[in-house]
């Protein structure tokens, strides 16, 4: 394996292998299993969906709705033109473009690292992203975090060129703006990129402009992309900023059920999303590096350190590393050939790309894939028209149960007293069966009331569902 920067006929097909492969594993994952992760999801499809359909919701104010509305409302638009009415699918053909966006990103940083070091090394590391189960699992939803990497490795790709500083640190601020109207969390990504920028360019000077442009480049881009869609959607310039900065940094609050995380979180979780096998190829890297990968490593590090003092903590906010985990990992496996550790390297890649593969469909097979197939079955269903649930997200909300459904959503299992007033105007009730095990007075209440199990539903590794009638 050389460093050979030509743009070779072979490492063109590898590529295009890698492109391809990635590609088709996204949209397995994405089409085959239909379900939500954790909510965000389903905020991200409803708010793209209601401009263009009869769907009644009214979006978190913490949350800036350009992503949604640029992303998901032209899929609805264009399904509902075409009569792709279905809720299913529109479901699905909503996940296209971040399956897109995903593959956009394997082939950036393949153009990060061939300018930089080659065609061989560039293909490698796209591989090495490509695979990685964070963007391949992830890049088969909607969760925005795949758009905000897209931005981040413009930005970085641009500040990675020569000449035209100050253009270039202008497009790469606007660039990073958009990442932060995605999710305001990425702004973390601002101080590396700031820090990467003596270490791409020797100049001091140079480096000075660039990063003077890039924060006027922010600048501008926040003041468009939250500012001006926070006006036209919230009819207030900033608001969903000021929202977000009260609700998550002043309350120090979240909407997950384990709203707080110790600081070392992520570091106690490095061998999930570091994946042990790629870590040795980490190692000579970290002991002679070039400038590509010392920047790598500040794009790496920086951000998981910002992110450790946020008190709610996520794997998949870490989605924005993995770029420059993956560059740094191509340039030990180029250094593990050139020594002759040819099966060694062989083997670790396998059993990183196994594991990777493994994690991703987990990540897709614990969906809520049972609520979902109950939520479609109670949709055709005329008969209900009063609905008790426990986390509406789980069974798409109002997007998969219908519009004309009166809902009663519980996040967590209620108190016996409020359930059975609920029960009392309900045609049906779902439940998760783990939650009726462990409180068996729910069950006794929805005994009392009259309603007997319907269906139940356990697909995969999801939850399993029972419904009531």
């Amino acid at each position: 394996m050389g460093n050979d920067a030509r743009w070779s006929g072979d490492w063109k097909a590898w590529l295009v292998v890698v492109l391809v492969a990635s590609t088709l594993l996204r949209l397995a994952l994405g089409w085959l299993y239909l379900g939500f992760i954790s909510g965000d999801d389903v905020e991200m499809l409803e708010t793209g969906v209601a401009p263009v359909t009869d769907l009644d919701y009214t979006p978190w104010g913490i949350r800036n709705l350009l992503l949604p509305r640029l992303l998901v409302t032209p899929v609805a638009w264009i399904a509902s033109r075409v009569g792709w009415g279905d809720a299913a699918l529109l479901v699905r053909l909503a996940v296209l473009p971040f399956v897109a966006l995903a593959t956009l990103n394997v082939f950036l940083i393949h153009l990060v690292v061939r300018r930089a070091a080659g065609d061989c090394e560039g293909v490698v590391a796209a591989a090495v992203y490509g695979f990685h189960w964070l963007p391949l699992g992830f890049g088969a939803t909607v969760y925005p975090r795949t758009v905000s990497t897209t931005c981040i490795l413009v930005a970085f790709y641009l500040l990675l060129g020569r000449g035209r500083d100050v253009l270039r640190g202008l497009a790469a601020g606007a660039f990073m703006a958009l990442a932060f109207a995605a999710r305001y969390s990425e702004a973390v990504y601002l101080l590396p990129l700031a820090l990467a920028g003596p270490v791409l360019t020797t100049d001091e000077r140079r480096a000075l402009r660039r990063n003077a442009a890039l924060g006027g480049g922010f600048l501008l881009g926040a003041a468009a992309f939250t500012g001006l869609t926070d006006l036209l959607t919230w009819g207030e310039p900033f608001r969903s900023l000021v929202e977000f900065t009260r609700y998550t940094l002043v309350e120090q609050d979240s909407a997950s059920l384990e709203p707080r995380q110790p600081t070392l979180w992520y570091l106690s979780h490095a061998q999930v999303w570091l994946i042990p096998t790629l870590v040795p190829f980490l190692v000579p890297v970290a002991r002679r590096q070039s400038r590509l990968q010392t920047a790598s490593w500040l794009m790496l590090v920086v951000p998981v350190v910002l992110l450790s003092l946020i008190h709610h903590k996520e794997l998949r906010y870490l989605q924005g590393v993995v770029p420059f985990l993956a560059i740094l990992a191509a340039a030990g496996i180029r250094r593990f050939w050139a020594r002759g550790w040819r099966k060694t390297t062989v083997a670790l890649l396998l059993v990183s790309g196994l594991f990777s593969l493994r994690a991703a469909v987990e990540l897709h097979r614990e969906k809520s894939l049972s609520a979902v197939r109950a939520a479609l079955e109670l949709r055709e269903d005329s008969s209900v028209d009063a609905l008790v649930v426990i986390q509406a997200w789980a069974y798409g909300d109002r997007l998969l149960l219908g519009p004309g459904v009166t809902m009663v959503n519980f996040e967590t299992p209620p108190a016996s007293g409020e359930l059975a007033e609920a029960l009392a105007r309900a045609d049906a009730a779902a439940f998760y069966e783990e939650d009726l095990q462990a409180r068996p007075e729910l069950r006794q209440v929805l005994d009392r009331a009259g309603l007997e199990v319907w269906r139940r539903y356990e697909l995969a590794d999801s939850r399993a569902v029972a419904v009531f009638r």
